[in-house]
């Protein structure tokens, strides 16, 4: 080619003088060889280079035959022909012009894709749709011109911008016809066709060749596609078209039409790739689904909300014949699966239609219809055990819960699905249920309207197993636990519950005393509760939060479980941990996704003198139990594939982990192929420094290590960026992470040393012997103020029963402890070694099955109780991506606004101080009421003790003119100044939560 509009011509093909005469004569179908503008060829590399070519000989035989194709349009496609003033007029005036050109005015060998694949077997298809006979490009050809050209002055090098597969499946149909020498009359057909194709001229703007592109070629396949989308038939389209044709063709014959006769008018239908084709049998079927299942309005409307999902479900009526069968042709179990077809396949998938075999039935499957119907029974069941042994419900929590698990849409609509976040902010009226009730509904939503037990359930119908026997199932037995253990204690205790139902575990934390730790770890939400009085306790807005609560508590219970550490029963313990829904679940080290198995050594125990300085003692004993219990509930007796033992050494390995990880751990395992990957995480100085306090001289343990323990293959990390800190997980090193301080209430577990006594117990809180392992300094009398400061170092280290510390002094940060998941990804977490729950909180916000293996009963109740109230935490903070429910938040800040604007008030409050006396003795309670007018928050203030060698009397409140909170010391037996410095200490923790 040589200048644009100027066809260069090729030296290797002679030109005769006589193709020139002969070009005017359409009839003359032999003509000699004429000049075919060269295309730009096509590159050997190029994904198209075979077919660019073979449509190139095409376009030569075309031309060969036809003689000059480049000449005077005709107005064959239907549009005027080509008028060169208008196209000038319209061009200059920035306007579209539409008219009849030649085909081959256009440079057939341009595209503005060269390298998007083209596929021969899609230009056949279209060839045998569009163009089996001769036919009109069915589509405009789209060409864009620079300002001031006009078309035909580039006749041949037109540049066209549409997708090219239309015009290229017609130049093969054409090239067809001339091969196969067809009748003169069709070439004539085609010969009109080649000249009048219809064309669209723009003027270009001043984008660039990608802009154009994506204006153009890209734009247009985008519509096609959504055209197709819109507009393809959808199998119940089809069923009542079949039904429409029938009834039709009957009423105009007057008689009835066989099913074969209606078939005959489709075969002559071309029907598109993904279209089923319409035989006797698919209108057997369609009859059938419109007389058996398209006559319920319910299934009907189910049917039509599938086909208006992105991607039907149910995109053949061989599908849906399978779900009809199945149910009996019954409307109410056809209403039933259909609609839990639906729900599953939004929650679970998605993306794919369902497979068909899916479907069906089989020796060694269950399909999911059946599997549905079974789920239907176990409801069924469900509801007859709820009247017959939970009769002390009220009757309207009973019927509330037979209608919320009536049917899938009520129940989605007012409670949402199990693992994601609630609706309009939860159930609010499960809030004042007893616990049992709240429980059983919990049942409900993972055992009929969720689909984590679906794999169990289906075992279990292989099985040929009842309702019952499926509900006493290891898995599925601890929810029935839950609600029939709650309910005998809560029937144990209230024998004659009252009408309506109240929630009395609800009623008993509200009006539990708690002391000075509890409310430290309470969240705004469990304060509010606490601390309201009767009258706002029936609000609105108080049983909407009694609602969050609930909701926490719920997820907690739903997602983690804690097991008891009982030593002497190590066999109880492996059955526990075997059957929890944590361990069920399998890794997947092809996605990187693995069961993690957390053994953090720093929390095995902890020792019972001088616990800050002192890290505990390594027992072997306890480290074998537990691993003896966590290999007994893994398949093989060992760490299955997918298994990963998290190993965090406090730093007990030194400069040789890999023989320390050896020694205390892998020699507990019974196999000898296991990998190591080691991992540093490293601690600021400044925040091991001041945890030291009076141990400034001793040296610092800025690092521990990470062991991951696999077997046979060492564990890879799929690459993403780390959380906390910088780099991504490729890194062998982890931080630098700041470890908060001990009394940082906000980061760290605080109880009281009794509490934490009881959380540990006696056997996990050994005296170790021996000095202690770093030396506090020590201050010289004579300095200025260091006697004076050595007796307060010396007072501050005598730590009483009722004072609080941390409850676990070498836990981690638990940004470490979601760094760590973050590269692990777990599919479920194994947790020898709970702590302070920061596993079980990452796992409870990713939704990711926990077992956590705790000390004592009361570590069990306190770890949940914490948890629940982080959630709450999480649910009002605008940050926590996971976890934040807005409409909850609201409530909350409205009823703290309220309260607070209610202690503004100006009225004293009658309340309840407490003083201490000195050295001489404990002061007494003091109750007064307060008057004046400065609030008087919850309690009076001022309490006098008056006790000089014991308990000291009642005293009187004060005024009521000083701020709620604890009241002030003022013992006479002696000076109390220590003990209130501890209260503000107290206090300020409560502001930090």
């Amino acid at each position: 080619m040589g200048k644009r509009g100027q066809p260069q011509e090729d030296p290797a093909q002679p030109v005769a003088k006589a193709a020139k005469a002969k070009a005017k004569t359409k009839a003359k179908a032999k003509a000699a060889v004429v000049v075919v503008p060269a295309a730009p060829p096509a590159v050997d590399t190029s994904v198209n280079a075979e077919l660019q070519a073979e449509l190139a000989r095409c376009d030569a035989a075309i031309k060969n035959h036809f003689g000059d194709l480049m000449g005077e349009p005709t107005d064959e496609c239907g549009v005027p022909v080509y008028n060169a003033a208008k196209a000038a007029e319209k061009l200059s005036a920035g306007k579209t012009y539409t008219c009849a050109c030649p085909l081959y005015w256009a440079n057939l060998g341009f595209e503005l894709q060269p390298n998007m694949p083209k596929y021969r077997s899609r230009l056949q298809n279209l060839r045998e749709h569009f163009f089996e006979k001769p036919a009109k490009i069915p589509c405009k050809i789209v060409v864009f011109l620079e300002k001031d050209e006009l078309p035909h002055k580039l006749k041949g090098a037109l540049k066209c911008t549409e997708p090219p597969e239309l015009r290229d499946a017609f130049r093969l149909a054409v090239f067809k016809a001339v091969d196969e020498g067809a009748p003169a009359k069709v070439l004539a057909e085609w010969h009109e066709i080649l000249l009048s194709c219809e064309f669209s001229f723009e003027v270009k703007d001043s984008s660039s060749h990608v802009e154009q592109i994506f204006k153009t070629v890209v734009q247009a396949r985008e519509d096609l596609g959504v055209l197709r989308d819109n507009t393809e038939v959808t199998p119940l389209m089809r069923i009542y078209e079949v039904v429409d044709f029938k009834k039709q063709m009957e009423a105009s014959e007057n008689k009835k039409l066989s099913k074969s006769s209606l078939a005959s008018l489709y075969d002559s239908v071309k029907y598109a790739k993904k279209t089923e084709p319409v035989k006797a049998a698919y209108i057997e079927v369609a009859m059938m689904l419109h007389r058996s299942c398209l006559s319920f309005p319910a299934v009907r409307n189910i049917l039509q909300a599938m086909e208006q999902l992105d991607v039907c479900p149910l995109d053949s009526v061989y599908k849906i014949r399978e779900v009809t069968v199945q149910c009996e042709k019954k409307e109410n179990l056809q209403q039933w699966v259909f609609t839990m077809l639906m729900d599953w396949w939004q929650r679970v998938d998605g993306c794919d239609t369902v497979p068909i075999r899916s479907l069906k039935e089989g020796p060694d499957q269950v399909s999911l219809v059946r599997l549905f119907l079974f789920k239907r029974t176990l409801r069924d069941y469900l509801m007859r055990e709820m009247d017959l042994k939970f009769a002390a419900w009220s009757e309207a929590i009973r019927a509330e819960i037979r209608r919320l698990a009536s049917c899938m849409e009520t129940f989605r609509s007012e409670l949402g699905y199990i693992d994601d976040k609630p609706v309009g902010g939860g159930y609010q009226q499960r809030g004042s249920w007893p616990s049992s009730a709240d429980n059983f509904l919990l049942l409900l939503e993972n055992l009929i309207y969720g689909y984590r037990f679906d794999g169990i359930l289906k075992l279990n119908i292989k099985s040929r197993r009842s309702a019952e026997d499926t509900l006493n199932h290891a898995e599925i037995r601890s929810f029935i636990s839950r609600v029939t253990t709650a309910y005998d204690t809560e029937n144990s205790a209230n024998p004659t519950p009252e009408e309506g139902g109240t929630d009395q575990q609800a009623g008993a934390d509200s009006t539990k005393v708690l002391d000075d730790a509890a409310i430290a770890n309470l969240s705004e939400a469990e304060k509010i509760m606490h601390e309201a009085t009767e009258a706002e306790k029936g609000s609105d807005v108080m049983l909407r939060i009694q609602s969050g609560v609930r909701m926490a508590q719920r997820k907690v219970q739903g997602q983690s479980t804690f097991i008891i550490d009982n030593a002497s029963d190590e066999g109880q313990l492996a059955k526990d941990l075997k059957n929890s829904l944590a361990a069920q679940a399998r890794g997947n080290p092809d996605v990187q996704a693995y069961v993690v198995i957390v053994v953090d050594v720093k929390l095995l125990c902890e020792s019972g003198s001088q616990g800050r300085y002192r890290m505990g003692p390594t027992r072997p004993a306890q480290l074998r139990r537990l691993l003896n219990a966590l290999l007994a509930s893994r398949p093989d007796g060992d760490l299955d594939e997918g298994d990963v033992l998290l190993v965090l050494d406090g730093g007990k390995g030194g400069g040789n982990v890999a023989s320390w990880v050896e020694s205390a751990v892998c020699k507990l395992l019974p196999s000898k192929r296991y990998q190591q990957v080691h991992q540093t995480i490293l601690y600021t100085h400044d925040s091991i420094e001041q945890r030291m306090e009076r141990a400034s001289k001793c040296p610092l343990q800025l690092t521990e290590t990470a062991s991951f323990i696999t077997l046979n293959t060492a564990v890879s990390f799929k690459i993403q960026s780390r959380l906390h800190c910088a780099g991504n997980t490729r890194g062998n090193v982890l931080g630098p992470f700041a470890k908060p301080e001990w009394n940082d209430s906000s980061k760290v577990w605080q109880v009281t040393l009794a509490a934490k006594k009881d959380i540990f117990g006696s056997d996990n809180l050994p005296l170790p012997g021996g000095r202690l392992p770093v030396a506090l300094d020590e201050v010289e009398d004579g300095a200025d103020g260091a006697a004076e400061q050595d007796g307060a170092a010396k007072k501050k280290a005598r730590i009483r029963a009722n004072d609080l510390v941390p409850c676990f002094y070498h836990e981690c940060a638990e940004s470490v402890s979601a760094e760590l998941a973050h590269s692990l990804r777990p599919v479920s977490v194994l947790d020898l070694t709970p702590g302070s729950g920061h596993w079980a909180y990452y796992c409870i916000r990713h939704r990711v099955s926990y077992t956590g293996i705790v000390f004592t009963p009361e570590h069990k109740q306190a770890l949940m109780d914490k948890l629940a109230s982080r959630v709450l935490c999480g649910m009002v903070d605008s940050n926590d991506t996971k976890l934040y429910d807005p409409a909850f938040a609201k409530d909350v800040q409205q009823q703290s606004e309220q309260s607070t604007e209610n202690n503004n008030s100006g009225s004293g409050g009658r309340g309840r101080g407490r003083g201490h006396g000195g050295r001489g003795g404990r002061g007494g309670r003091g109750r007064g009421n307060g008057g004046g007018t400065d609030p008087s928050v919850g309690s009076c203030q001022t309490s006098a003790g008056s006790g000089n060698g014991g308990d000291g009397a009642d005293g009187t409140g004060g005024t009521g003119n000083e701020q709620g909170g604890q009241g002030d010391e003022d013992g006479t037996g002696g000076d109390g100044g220590d003990r209130k410095a501890l209260l503000n200490k107290i206090q300020d923790a409560m502001k930090l939560v």
